[in-house]
Parts: structure tokens; sequence; C-alpha cells
């Protein structure tokens, strides 16, 4: 089936939908990260590395209480697929205000939630510290997760829903690069972590202004939108049985947010009460590293949520299959080149960019977070297609065990094998439960059919991503002991060459890789194209 035919004529296609939004969101992302970077040289040499242990604390602390969103934003974003494809004003218009109100009510949760959290914050931490009051520094960054719900945070899901996030990926650099220096100018001037600290929530309100001035520019209908217009009635729009339908969905998802969020803030949370903020700081970051690496992976798969959401209101089953095997290719392809690289790169850029006495002494460590790394990587395609699909109520209590096993064998682990136990424990549960889950729900509700050909290329992708990353571990050990920046240069060679090469002559000849082949050549052609116009039209002006 021709994927442009399923595009109104004229309309650009769900393929230059994703690729636009790929393309903006990586390099924004990008861009934003390395300004990120910038900012954390300048902290680590203006605040001792304790700082870093606090701040990563604080954001995880934070995390968890943004649970009580609940994913409350996607689960409505899914349910605007179909009305913005038809143009159905007055049920976007109702959707996006039960989406309004509701993020007011969890802004209020929140504040709530937090304010009683705060007496009880030293029973959370090992230890208390000199450097700042953490009431302080902890009100600050509850400030930050409120205003993310509160001024108009609601109004970027019409973005996100209608395949334009490259509008909001654009926005969020902006903010980005006017925050961070900032942030640069008060580490120089002051070495204040106070004001530091208090330039996030700003931040955050100017992208929630930016956002909502621009949506109610390229959707003109969404101003003023709690006043109803006259031939509105969300009773008519929204009828109690698609609500219903919204906040079944809401149930299950809420409890895959759940899930994942306890995955992600237990490691620091139980590190900072067991072991302490020296070890977070050191942690911190190789975890800059790893977000960073994960935020531009996933942005790729996150710009194809909506238009897979579009093919499976619109396309048939055979190729929402060849899709999901396709995307699955290119997933297993980058999360294992990153593995590669981030296993045998990660300590000797530590060592260089943030210095060698914040580097883990048990090299097992590092072997351990790129394993986490790999592990929740390749369940990108699959979950992506999860969320586009709506898949929330059918798994509803997957996630509860995944959470639940997760901190049993954290704080088990924790005192046998410190920081290496509670990264194993995590990889250990997503094993047993997420890994064997979700892609048989994905296969039997949305794709309807077997799940062994997506084990067998996943395993696949894990043993070849495992051989390379040894050999060129053992080959650097070898070549290169000691930490230097041209040891760094010519292993960062072969972590391009070597895995990708791999992986071209094991697949190569799969009609996954031609298509994938395909579209990007036919995407460079069509920039180019599009570059050229306007170079001419600058030309001729």
């Amino acid at each position: 089936m021709n994927e442009n035919a399923l595009s109104p004529a004229g309309m650009p296609s769900r393929t230059h939908h994703s690729a636009r939004n790929a393309l903006v969101g990586t390099l924004c992302q990008i861009l934003t990260i390395l300004m990120a970077f910038v900012v954390r040289l300048f902290f680590v040499r203006a605040l001792s590395v304790d700082y870093q242990g606090i701040s990563g604390w604080f954001s995880n602390i934070l995390s968890i209480l943004g649970i009580s969103e609940l994913g409350i934003g996607t689960a409505l974003v899914v349910s605007l697929y179909k009305p913005l494809a038809q143009g159905d004003t007055p049920r976007i218009r109702a959707t996006l205000r039960l989406l309004h109100r509701a993020y007011r009510y969890v802004g209020l949760v929140v504040l709530g939630l937090g304010l009683l959290l705060l007496p009880f914050l030293p029973v959370l931490i090992n230890k208390q510290t000199d450097l700042v009051d953490l009431r302080i520094v902890y009100l600050m960054f509850l400030a930050q997760s409120v205003f993310s719900y509160w001024f108009w945070g609601y109004k970027s899901a019409v973005y996100t829903a209608d395949q334009r996030q490259s509008r909001i990926h654009v926005i969020s650099l902006i903010v980005s690069l006017c925050s961070s220096t900032l942030q640069i100018l008060v580490l120089v001037l002051w070495h204040n972590y106070y004001a530091y600290v208090a330039l996030y929530a700003p931040a955050v309100l100017l992208k929630n202004l930016l956002t909502a001035a621009s949506a109610n520019r390229d959707y003109p209908y969404l101003k003023r939108l709690s006043h109803l217009l006259p031939e509105e009635d969300d009773q008519v729009s929204l009828p109690r049985s698609d609500r219903k339908s919204i906040f079944k969905n809401l149930f299950g998802l809420s409890l895959y947010r759940l899930s994942g969020t306890m995955l992600t803030a237990t490691d620091s949370l139980v590190l900072g009460k067991f072991i302490g903020f020296t070890i977070l700081g050191i942690y911190s970051n190789y975890l800059f590293v790893i977000t960073a690496v994960t935020t531009i992976f996933s942005l790729i798969f996150q710009s194809f949520t909506a238009s897979v959401g579009n093919l499976h209101v619109t396309g048939d089953l055979p190729h929402r299959r060849f899709i999901f095997r396709s995307i699955n290719l290119l997933d297993g392809w980058l999360y294992g080149f990153g593995a590669v690289c981030l296993y045998v790169l990660l300590d000797p850029f530590v060592a260089l960019f943030f210095g060698a006495d914040r580097v883990f002494a048990d090299p097992s460590v590092v072997l351990i977070i790129a394993m986490n790394f790999l592990t929740s990587g390749l369940l990108e395609n699959t979950i992506m297609h999860k969320d586009a699909c709506g898949l929330f109520w059918q798994g509803r209590f997957r996630p509860v065990f995944s959470a639940g096993l997760n901190i049993l064998l954290s704080l088990w682990w924790v005192h046998s094998w410190g920081i290496s136990g509670v990264l194993a424990a995590t990889i250990v549960s997503r094993l047993l439960t997420t890994w064997w889950f979700d892609p048989w729900m994905v296969h039997h509700y949305a794709l309807q059919t077997g799940v062994k050909g997506y084990f067998g290329q996943t395993c696949l992708i894990l043993l070849l991503s495992t051989l390379c990353g040894g050999t060129l571990k053992a080959l650097q050990g070898w070549l290169f002991p000691a930490f230097t920046l041209g040891g760094l240069t010519a292993m960062l060679l072969l972590c391009l060459t070597v895995p990708n090469a791999l992986f071209w002559c094991v697949f190569h000849g799969k009609p996954e890789y031609t298509y994938l082949r395909e579209k990007a050549l036919g995407l460079w052609q069509s920039w180019r194209k599009h570059v050229g116009g306007i170079h001419d039209s600058q030309h001729r002006i």
C-alpha cells in the first residue's frame, strides 16, 4: 500500500510528519544537550560533587509526585487523533477543556502532596548536609513541577496529536538556551546553588506561555477555550460513553506511569537513602550522558507516535505489521549501537570532562549501566505502539508487578552490591515483566499476530551488541589502558564503524531494511530539493 495515499491530496504524508518531527526534535535536542553539557562543566567546577547528588535526588522525588498526572495528557492525546483527522472542532475543544480541568486539579494535588512530604525529608535522606537548606531547595523543585501543569501547560497536547511536535521542540530549545545561559552566569558570578535552582520554575512558565501563544495562533478556535460557543455542548461533543472510554484508558495508563516512574526514580532514592549524595553525584555524570542519548533516540520514536496512531485508525493490518517490524529494526539497530558506544566510551568521557575522581572504581558498574540502557531501549518501539494504539487497559496490572519487584530487589541488593545491585534490580525486574508481556500485548491486540519473530530479532540484537561491546572493550583495555583524549577519539571511531558494519552485514537483506533505506533516501532528496528551492527563491529576490 502507498502510504501517501492515506493522506489527503496536497497534505504531507505520515512519513513526512514523522520525519519532520524526528529531524527537528533531534536537532533541537542535540543543541539543548550541548548547552546542558556546557552548564554541567561550569557546575562541576563551581560546586562540589554533593550538589550534583542533591539535584538528582530532588528531581527523582518530584518525578514520583508527578505520577499524580497519571498519564492524563497521553490518554487525551490518543482521543484527539480522530477528531483532528476529521476536523471536528467542537470535540477538540471539549477534549482540551477536559484536559485543562484535569491539569488544574493535578497541579493542586502535586502541590498538596509536596507540602505534606516536606516534614519527612530527614527520614528519606541518609544524612543531612550543611551545603544548603534542603527544604528551600525542595520547594524550588516543587514549584517547577507544579508550574508544568498550571499556566496553559495543556495546550501542547494539540501539537502532539496533530503530528506537529516540531513546534514544541523549537520552543523548548529557545527556553533552554535562555535558562542555560542564565545558569552559567549565576555559576560564574556567584557560585550560588539557590540561584541556579531558582531558574527552573520560570523556565517552565515561559515554555508554557510561548506554547499557548503559538497554539492560539495556529489553532484560532483554541482561544478563550473555557468559554463555550453558542453552538457548543460538551455533553454532545464528548458524550458520557466517550468520557468513560477515556477514563478507562486512563486507569490502565496510570499504572504504566506509576511503573515507569518507580523504575527510573527508585535507583536514585535508594542510593540517596542507603549510600549518600556523593555516590549520587558520581552517578549523575553517567546518568547525564545516558539521558542525553536516550532523549535523542526517544524523540525519534515519539515523533512516530501520532503517525502510528493515525495508521492504526486508517491503515490495513498487513501494512501495520510491516511498519511495526521496520520500526523495530530501527529500534534495535539504534539502541544496540548506542549501548556499545556507552559501554566503551562512558568511563573515559567522564574522566576527561568531569574528572578522573568521578569515575566508578568498579568496572562492572558501566557494564550494568549499558545493559540497563539496552534492555530499556529495545522496548521503545513496543511502548510507542502501545501508546499510539491506546492499549492502556489491557495490561493494567503488569506495571504493578514491575514496580513492586524493582523496589524489593533494590532494597535487597543495595546492601550487598551497592549501586551495581540497585541498577541490576531494574534490569531483572524489567526482564521478568515488561520484556515479555508488553510485546505480547501489542502483537495480540494491535497487530493480531504471534510474537515469535519479534523475540527472535530482539534476542539477535542483544547477542550482537554484547559480542561487539565485549570485543571493543577488551581492545580498549589492551590499546589504551589510561584515559586519554587520543584513546577516546580512536575508540569513538571504532564504535561508529564496527557495530554498524556488523548490523548491516546481518540485516541488509531484510525487506524492512530496504524500506527504511528507501524512506531515508526519499526524505533526504525531498529535503535537498526543499533547501534548493529556498536558495533559488532567495537568489531571484
